[in-house]
């Protein structure tokens, strides 16, 4: 039995987008609002993740780019840890990468080191999820911001 042209057609063009909406990253629809850490404390920032791509809960992390050294916590979500690459930034004159995994994975610190200047500090985050399968999970760039 052969089947008419005009009905294939229409078959195969659902079948080629429905392949490409599959292969398409999965949007972050969450306008995520700045993180103010530019009074004293320790700045914690925790961690979503949303299908296997991990963003910070806030982007970006301001810093005072005339205060002292600040510590930024990251915070894994349930279900997975850093791996030993967790928090990776771009080149940064005020970024202490140390100390950073912290707590077998579940927590990732580096130090800000103000200078003065503004300098915007691009980062990625990579965590594995502790399922047996223990994918892992790298995100977009976000930034930490010294105004």
């Amino acid at each position: 039995m052969r089947i008419p042209m005009f009905v294939l057609a229409p078959a195969v063009i659902v079948l080629v987008v429905a392949g490409v909406v599959a292969c398409a990253p999965p949007r972050n629809p969450t306008i995520l609002a700045a993180k103010d850490c530019k009074g004293p404390g320790l700045c914690e920032v925790d961690v979503l993740v949303n299908g296997c791509s991990p963003i910070a809960s806030d982007d970006p992390i301001l810093i005072d780019k005339r205060g002292g050294a600040k510590e930024v916590r990251w915070n894994a979500p349930a279900g997975y840890v850093f791996t030993t690459d967790g928090i990776k930034f771009s080149a940064s004159p005020v970024i202490d990468p140390r100390p950073g995994i912290q707590q077998g994975g579940q927590r990732w610190m580096v130090v800000v080191r103000p200078n003065g200047e503004p300098v915007r500090s691009k980062y990625r985050i990579q965590l594995k999820a502790t399922s047996l399968l223990g994918t892992i999970c790298t995100g977009e760039d976000p930034f930490i911001v010294n105004e």
